[in-house]
């Protein structure tokens, strides 16, 4: 089992973005991109896990399990009450991101690392939580049948 922290505030995953061009020709053809704020936190992800296992680890090859938890900064805006609650788990955040947009990047950002391929995630879990100070915890491990 592999458990490692991700400092910071949580990215999710951007749509690719798509742009027309032009050839040297005057064709006009369209190519996507990856959006450089989630490309980089994919690096910071890959950063994060790289330090968390020793050298020489191989990527699980079997079906594996994912648990994430981002933990996203109090509002500002909240009052001590409020802030208290976020605290204590009895007001979560509701508002975008979108759990499914998070586990993406993390998914993506560790194939080939963690595990040879996304599809091998048979098992996912999100949570989305407040805290003082922002970071996400991801738990990854492999499971093994009989």
């Amino acid at each position: 089992m592999i458990e490692f922290e991700v400092p910071g505030p949580a990215v999710a995953k951007a749509r690719p973005r798509i742009v027309t061009l032009k050839s040297k020709s005057g064709r006009a053809f369209s190519h996507s991109y990856t959006p450089k704020k989630t490309s980089s936190y994919e690096n910071w992800v890959k950063l994060c896990f790289q330090e968390a296992v020793d050298d020489g680890w191989e990527p699980y090859a079997g079906p594996v399990e994912l648990n994430l938890r981002v933990y996203e900064a109090i509002p500002a805006s909240f009052s001590k009450k409020k802030r208290q609650a976020a605290l204590n788990g009895t007001i979560l955040p509701t508002k975008k991101p979108d759990v499914d947009n998070f586990l993406k990047i993390y998914m993506d950002a560790l194939e080939g690392l963690a595990f040879l391929k996304d599809q091998q995630v048979v098992y996912a879990s999100v949570t989305k939580l407040y805290a003082t100070a922002p970071t996400a915890f991801v738990k990854i491990d492999e499971i093994r049948i009989p």
